[in-house]
């Protein structure tokens, strides 16, 4: 089991990691949702101009996770001393440990 200030660490890390991923998705769509629609109201094409501004967004939003990804696992293992347990594995999920191995879990 981990320390108290390896769990505090944890804990920053995943309430960071989550803004980040948020600031990521909705930073792009609301920038571009809100161009679109200016842009559809200046060149009265409504609604083509928004729409491939949420398209675009979303394309952005996913390229930039993708992205990210990758440094978010090597943060990851080096709170943890390690990847990430599969569920079922001898280590079990989460940081360490897991379940007990009575036989209720086989």
């Amino acid at each position: 089991m981990a320390d108290k200030h390896g769990h505090k660490r944890l804990t920053i890390f995943t309430l960071r990691l989550m803004g980040e991923i948020g600031g990521l998705i909705a930073a792009p769509v609301i920038f571009l949702t809100w161009i679109g629609r200016k842009a559809d109201l200046l060149l009265e094409t409504k609604p083509k101009v928004l729409v491939i501004s949420i398209l675009l967004s979303f394309v952005i939003s996913t390229v930039s996770l993708c992205l990210r990804a990758a440094d978010y696992g090597e943060q990851y293992e080096q709170l943890t001393d390690g990847p990430p347990h599969e569920i079922g594995d001898p280590g079990g999920p989460g940081i360490r440990g897991g379940p007990p191995d009575d036989g209720r879990f086989s």
